[in-house]
């Protein structure tokens, strides 16, 4: 484990630095730092005055716990010296190491950009962060005992931001859930405490509650996205005061979530009668969802099973889910008016709702979509494994153009809601 700190060319005056039931007097945080975890080796990021000035001092310091490195730097007089800083800050750190830093002597851009490549440490070369502690010399009392402050919970801000991100945009719960769980008090305190029992509860229960969105988001399961999303979205609003007491980042962000997701929630049973048109507009939301995300195999399969979920509501049939009975009868009659449209010699199979389709205003447009959708879903199932199929950027094209029409359709049969 290694520590990494700064020097300026300022005056620094003696105090006791306190880090819990640790203190310990110097003019240099990094020496108390240094002090009270005993790393390997200490990096001291000085430029050349503030070397000539500091670093021998403080080397003396801390020469008996560590071994002090001195790390040079430009002035930071112009943007290719910050580039320089950036790259020795980094340069130093070997992959997977573990890391203190303490920011309590960096000037003019130093702490930003050691933050920046403590964020850049961690992701490129997976090196783990301790903490990150700054000596509050200002903060000192009567009894010039200066509080070392932990600044680790803003390291893990931009993890929950990304998390988030990646959550509210592309639907993958994975890490915001590590991090939720990351939270829990021990099992033991679970055990004897009922506030750290309920806390424990609380988070386990929310981050089960986004993976099983984001399961379902991602193998196309519109009816348990939106049962999925609803009780996530009961879940937030219910615990999400106890998770912000200690997960504070999440309470920042919970408002994202909640407002990512409530569009796909549905609170009654989606395949109630009375919830299929809201059903139906929740899918056709997640067609376009899935195209924004660039999610076209989920986009494409969605859509054209939203086709047939469409019709089978405007033809009053029984069942959004029964294949054999409703869903397969629609099909068989989107078939044949496809074969009609583009004039093959297929013989039409008979169905049921032959005679609904044709009658509606735009059964051509319809058919033309309904092959359109279904040469799309297999070419793309087919993975490319044959001797003529499209590439990849063709796909999403036509996927993209399909959206409008089935969009279209969408409005022209069920105005009344969408």
């Amino acid at each position: 484990m290694n520590l990494l700190t700064f020097l300026g060319t300022a005056s620094y005056s003696p105090t006791t630095y306190t880090l819990a039931d640790k203190q310990h007097t110097t003019c240099y945080c990094p020496a108390a730092v240094a002090h009270f975890y005993r790393p390997d080796t200490t990096l001291v990021v000085v430029t050349d005055a503030a070397k000539a000035k500091h670093f021998e001092t403080l080397a003396d310091e801390i020469s008996a716990v560590t071994r002090p490195v001195a790390v040079s730097i430009p002035d930071g007089h112009s943007e290719a010296d910050l580039w320089q800083i950036f790259e020795a800050l980094t340069e130093h750190v070997k992959e997977k190491d573990e890391l203190i830093v303490d920011i309590t002597n960096g000037f003019r851009s130093l702490p930003f950009l050691s933050f920046l490549a403590i964020a850049f440490l961690r992701l490129a070369r997976q090196v783990t962060v301790q903490n990150v502690f700054y000596g509050a010399w200002d903060a000192r009392n009567e009894a010039n005992e200066s509080p070392i402050f932990d600044l680790t919970p803003f390291v893990t801000l931009l993890d929950w931001t990304i998390a988030t991100d990646r959550f509210t945009r592309f639907g993958d719960a994975s890490d915001l859930a590590d991090l939720l769980r990351a939270g829990m008090p021990p099992g033991p305190l679970m055990g004897k405490d009922l506030e750290a029992r309920a806390l424990g509860h609380s988070l386990k229960d929310t981050a089960k509650a986004m993976e099983n969105v984001s399961l379902a988001l991602r193998l196309t399961r519109p009816l348990e996205t939106m049962t999925s999303a609803a009780h996530l979205t009961q879940t937030l609003a219910e615990v999400g005061p106890r998770i912000s007491q200690t997960a504070r980042p999440y309470g920042l962000l919970a408002r994202q979530i909640q407002t990512a997701y409530q569009p796909l929630a549905l609170a009654g049973a989606p395949l109630a009668r009375e919830n299929w048109p809201v059903n139906l507009q929740i899918q056709l939301d997640l067609v376009e969802r899935y195209l924004t995300q660039g999610q076209i195999v989920q986009a494409v399969t969605l859509a054209r099973e939203w086709l047939v979920s469409l019709l089978v509501y405007r033809f009053e049939a029984g069942s959004m889910t029964d294949y054999e009975g409703d869903r397969k009868p629609v099909e068989l009659a989107l078939s044949n008016v496809a074969e009609r449209v583009r004039g093959g010699s297929r013989p039409p199979r008979h169905s049921r709702f032959d005679a609904a389709l044709q009658a509606l205003p735009d059964h051509q447009e319809i058919g033309k979509l309904w092959a359109d959708l279904t040469h799309l879903r297999n070419d793309m199932a087919h993975v490319g494994m044959k001797s003529v199929s499209s590439d990849a950027v063709s796909l999403r094209r036509r996927a993209e153009a399909l959206y409008p029409r089935l969009s279209q359709i969408g409005q022209t049969l069920l105005a009344e809601v969408l």
